[in-house]
């Protein structure tokens, strides 16, 4: 006849090391009960507040892009205002979007293209100091360029063309606009300037260089120029 198991006393749990493991784990859990809990409902309220705002982002960021693609088909039909409108809403409601940052960008560029200065002008200057994306700075500096040129300020044209020079993704773009900016130095009679950068232009350029005879005629115009 099988004899019934003799429990195992507390001083025998003690000595296996891993029911030991366990029974401390119990009496910790016993003396420490409030605190656990507390920090385990804790812990929940912060991974249910995370996905609360991740959710919350997504969704946001959705929207946003949906008011992007909105601002864009009314751009590009050549309907300024209902294209401002849409993104005046996507700044002012998402403007911590992806989409809401490049809205300053497309902003300044519609605005531009209606004929409102200032406001090309603030949204542009929003965006190069905010805005992350490389080409989007780059084609913020060549509307303040533009813009500056309009107003005959060449010297402060020229080096927002040097700084879309810098911020170009082709070695073709940069020097395009190099080029713009020497035409601009000597408008405003910063031959040295001028100079300097058709050196450059001369250096790095090749047999097939695309803007090879704009640069010989502006070469020739420094000559005259110069002339005393």
């Amino acid at each position: 006849m099988l004899k019934p198991k003799r429990k195992r006393t507390i001083k025998e749990i003690k000595q296996d090391p891993l029911l030991e493991t366990v029974y401390k784990g119990q009496q910790f859990f016993e003396e420490n009960r409030q605190l656990i809990l507390r920090v385990g409902g804790g812990l929940i309220a912060v991974v249910v507040i995370v996905l609360l705002i991740r959710g919350s982002r997504d969704s946001a960021s959705t929207e946003a892009e949906n008011i992007m693609a909105s601002a864009m088909s009314h751009f590009g039909a050549g309907n300024h205002s209902a294209a401002i409108a849409d993104l005046d809403q996507l700044i002012d409601e998402y403007g911590s979007t992806e989409s809401g940052e490049t809205a300053l960008f497309y902003l300044a560029q519609v605005q531009f293209d209606g004929g409102n200065r200032e406001e090309a002008r603030l949204h542009a200057d929003s965006y190069i100091s905010k805005g992350k994306s490389q080409s989007h700075r780059a084609g913020a500096h060549l509307i303040l360029a533009e813009l500056l040129e309009m107003e005959e300020d060449y010297n402060a044209a020229a080096e927002h063309y040097l700084s879309a020079a810098d911020l170009a993704y082709t070695p073709v773009t940069g020097r395009r606009n190099r080029l713009n900016a020497v035409r601009c130095f000597l408008e405003s009679g910063a031959l040295e300037r001028a100079g300097e950068l058709i050196g450059t232009l001369e250096e790095d350029g090749d047999a097939v260089d695309p803007i090879s005879s704009e640069l010989t005629r502006l070469k020739a115009r420094l000559q005259i120029l110069s002339q005393p």
